[in-house]
C-alpha cells in the first residue's frame, strides 16, 4: 500500500537524482493555464514507457500539499513559475496509477 492522499516529493526526488533525466517541468505552464478554468479534469496520456509515471510524479510533487517542493524545482524553468501565480497553493492530490484493466 501506499500513500494516496497528499503523497510527498519522494519519488519524484528519486528521479532527478538518475543519471539521465529529461526537463519536462514545462508541462506544469500547460497544466497551470487549465487549473482556473471549468476543465477540473486532465489526462495526461502518452505511448508506452514515454515517462507517464515520472510526469505524474512531477505533477504530485509540485501540487501536493504533503510536502514543499520549491528547492527540488529550483534548478529548472519552471522555479520562476512559483512566485508568478496567484493560484500556486497547495491542492489536494489523489496519487494512483492504472497498471492492468
Amino acid at each position: 500500500m501506499g500513500i494516496y492522499l497528499n503523497p510527498g516529493n519522494e519519488n519524484f526526488s528519486d528521479t532527478l537524482k538518475r543519471p539521465i533525466y529529461v526537463d519536462k517541468t514545462e508541462m506544469i505552464s500547460v497544466i497551470n493555464k487549465f487549473i482556473a478554468t471549468d476543465n477540473k479534469y486532465i489526462c495526461v496520456s502518452r505511448p508506452r514507457r514515454f515517462g507517464k509515471t515520472i510526469a505524474g510524479n512531477m505533477l504530485t510533487a509540485y501540487y501536493s500539499k504533503g510536502c514543499d517542493s520549491r528547492e527540488l524545482f529550483s534548478p529548472y524553468k519552471i522555479y520562476i513559475v512559483f512566485s508568478l501565480i496567484p493560484y500556486k497553493k497547495p491542492m489536494n492530490n489523489i496519487g494512483f496509477f492504472i497498471i492492468l484493466f
